[in-house]
């Protein structure tokens, strides 16, 4: 590598590291300050960007305008109803969206003569995907310990991302799944759940000692599987929509679904196992 690469590279990772810095900070002082109301915040100006994101990736072409903010405006409106709002007045509002949804679509077919069932399918699996994994946030805020399984559920996640990241870099040989993901390695994969369990521990340790050492191993190892399905659910979607990043929203890392798509899928099984397994 010649000095002029060197140093871009270098530049990219300072870069990488300040915008990382300043975030992970400020969600620190949000969630240990904020408690629920926080999370709920984070959780809905994040829904934004990430509906934001999808649907632009989804929808490109200015024809699809009113596609994307249709999409995005139901997305928002549903994350909103079901962190404020008792479970049975989300159930009306999953109904009353898609009802407006189906309408929409039938009326744009009247008026461009054209069926557009893979939109409509693009829009729905987009709500669905946003709405009910980032809902999952604020549920594990209010678990007992609340904050301790947050910290938890961002450690696993981010512990994952990093240690997958280096280990894939130093001795990264055997493709994971190329098709999806061209640079992820089965050596990466292995590192980003040792990483996750070295850093459950560490956390442990250090603050929760309410949790058993086994649960913690246990969570970090299925937790950091969930982070790399979630990590390539959406190189999945950004291969679809011919993407290389969700948007350029943050620094060095691209946009706000490409920060947070593996913490997607670690909040339900945390959740879930929290919530009706752990003693």
């Amino acid at each position: 590598m010649d000095k002029s690469a060197e140093s871009k590279s270098a530049n990219e990772l300072g870069v990488r590291l300040l915008s990382a810095s300043i975030l992970i900070l400020l969600l620190v002082l949000v969630l240990i300050y904020g408690d629920i109301t926080g999370v709920k915040v984070i959780t809905l100006l994040a829904s934004g960007f990430c509906f934001y994101e999808y649907f632009n990736m989804a929808f490109k072409d200015e024809s699809y305008l009113n596609f994307k903010w249709i999409g995005a405006g139901t997305g928002v409106f549903l994350v909103f109803v079901n962190m404020t709002a008792e479970s049975e007045y989300f159930y009306g509002a999953v109904t009353v969206s898609l009802l407006v949804l189906f309408i929409f679509y039938l009326y744009q077919a009247a008026q461009r003569a054209e069926i557009y069932f893979e939109e409509l399918a693009t829009t729905v699996l987009g709500i669905l995907y946003i709405t009910f994994f980032m809902g999952c946030f604020p549920l594990v805020r209010n678990l007992t310990h609340g904050l301790h399984w947050v910290f938890l559920m961002l450690i696993i996640s981010w512990g994952s991302d990093l240690g997958g990241y280096a280990l894939g870099k130093l001795m990264g040989t055997k493709k994971l799944l190329e098709i999806i993901s061209p640079n992820k390695t089965i050596e990466g994969a292995l590192g980003g759940i040792l990483l996750s369990v070295v850093a459950v521990l560490l956390y442990r340790f250090s603050f929760f000692l309410e949790l058993r050492p086994v649960e913690g191993v246990f969570l970090a190892v299925v937790g950091s599987l969930c982070a790399q399905c979630g990590d390539l659910f959406e190189s999945f979607l950004k291969r679809h929509f011919h993407a290389k990043d969700s948007s350029s929203l943050i620094p060095g890392h691209g946009g706000m679904l490409d920060c947070i798509d593996s913490v997607f899928f670690v909040a339900p099984f945390l959740y879930v196992y929290v919530n009706y397994l752990w003693r």
